[in-house]
């Protein structure tokens, strides 16, 4: 199976560093532009499946790449959603982060109230990879999602913790990442690309 995992385009709230979660999040006019140049990259790609997280963000990126893939079932799935943020959904990054900062537990369990925790998240995106792959073996998929779920498929995939991740892989809008799954071995082909930008 060989997978490619492409973020959404910039949003409104991704320029005024708001946290989105759950949140629709609205594309921006370089957004546009992005996601625009993104199809471009991968009009030419053969693809089996499309999945696409539920959120209009993710939706309105796959509707330029979907231009070149009309014929290719899509997929809507809340599986893809950003990890759930509950109380600091639709405020500012830094609330949360001062929040994190004052927490004294592993980051693996911070939870905020009406949130998902790390662990949940990555509970929930193994559950997606082994739907995939138990019902796509020979297919190449495209999944459409945010940055804190290409995070979490690239540590499962490369088994890669979690923990020093977080600060670290920061995913940038309409990076194209490719994963070729077998039952032995996961080969990257691409990481974090932002060629087309």
């Amino acid at each position: 199976m060989r997978i490619i995992v492409v973020r959404h385009g910039e949003t409104v709230d991704n320029v005024k560093k708001i946290t989105m979660g759950h949140g629709p999040g609205k594309l921006t006019k370089l957004g546009l532009t992005q996601v625009q140049e993104l199809a471009k990259i991968l009009r030419k790609e053969k693809l089996d499946f499309i999945y696409c997280s539920d959120l209009k963000r993710c939706k309105d990126t796959l509707k330029q790449i979907s231009k070149y893939h009309q014929h290719v079932p899509v997929i809507f799935t809340k599986e893809l959603r950003e990890r759930k943020w509950g109380m600091f959904d639709g405020r500012p990054n830094l609330e949360r982060q001062e929040a994190l900062a004052q927490y004294k537990g592993s980051i693996l369990n911070f939870k905020p109230k009406g949130a998902e925790s790390l662990i949940e998240l990555r509970k929930r995106i193994l559950i997606f990879l082994k739907y995939i792959k138990k019902n796509h073996r020979n297919s190449r998929l495209l999944l459409v999602t945010s940055a804190g779920v290409l995070r979490t498929i690239h540590t499962i995939l490369t088994k890669t913790s979690l923990v020093s991740s977080f600060p670290k892989f920061i995913f940038h809008n309409t990076a194209i990442s490719e994963y070729e799954i077998t039952d032995s071995k996961v080969k990257v082909y691409r990481f974090n690309e932002t060629k087309h930008l």
